[in-house]
């Protein structure tokens, strides 16, 4: 198993490669599970270390490999923030936009962005309903509904984490924790949904991927 830190995006997701093509050969999957993860917005792959290190720590994982995507297909979700870089990885496989994409079976995500940003959605904040619907949906928000369609072709397991930094304040400094929760009303059955709430300083935006908190709630993910 290996842990790929990838220039793009802000989450992790661990894909099954069921099949992988180059040109016009094929070849079969090696039977193993990489674990990908993707920083966000105006960070760097110094972002994934401390979690990925981690994984190799713990056993879990037996390398870390840095890896920048030059590929056309795979850096349009560059400048994005949160985990945008996932939501199209997999809009883009569920359109059939590329036959050669591992199949997702495991994806985490981390501070997402969903309904919008703070700073730029006013809609980021917005009332949910049971089922994680914003009352109020942002444009970003409007493009990631297709995402209902490919969860309920495919069964991956989601895990979403958020913090609130700001007491009755509900965000993180950059995402409103409902921004965040808004994931739930994209995934649809037979994938499954689960989400974890980091409260206090440590739940900071910046400050979420440096938690050990954080790092062992992943890894028990990754090990059910």
């Amino acid at each position: 198993m290996i842990i790929f830190l990838v220039l793009i995006g802000y989450a992790v997701f661990q894909s099954l490669n069921a099949q992988h093509k180059t040109g016009t050969n094929s070849s079969t999957a090696s039977g193993k599970t990489a674990t990908v993860f993707f920083h966000g917005y105006g960070s760097s792959h110094n972002a994934e270390k401390s979690i990925a290190q981690y994984l190799v720590d713990q056993g879990y994982s037996n390398r870390r490999v840095n890896v920048t995507v030059k590929d056309d297909d795979q850096v349009n979700v560059v400048g994005t923030p949160g985990n945008m870089a996932i939501t199209y990885y997999l809009m883009a496989t569920a359109e059939g936009k590329s036959d050669s994409l591992p199949v997702v079976k495991k994806q985490i995500d981390l501070a997402g962005t969903y309904n919008g940003l703070m700073l730029t959605d006013p809609e980021s904040d917005s009332p949910l309903t049971d089922d994680g619907q914003p009352v109020n949906q942002s444009a970003y928000y409007k493009r990631l509904l297709p995402l209902r369609e490919y969860y309920q072709k495919h069964q991956v397991q989601v895990l979403n984490i958020y913090g609130n930094s700001q007491g009755s304040g509900n965000n993180d400094t950059t995402v409103y924790n409902n921004s965040s929760k808004s994931l739930k009303h994209l995934v649809q059955s037979p994938s499954t949904y689960e989400e974890k709430l980091i409260t206090g300083a440590d739940g900071q935006h910046s400050k979420l991927h440096e938690n050990k908190a954080v790092d062992a709630i992943m890894l028990a993910f990754l090990k059910k």
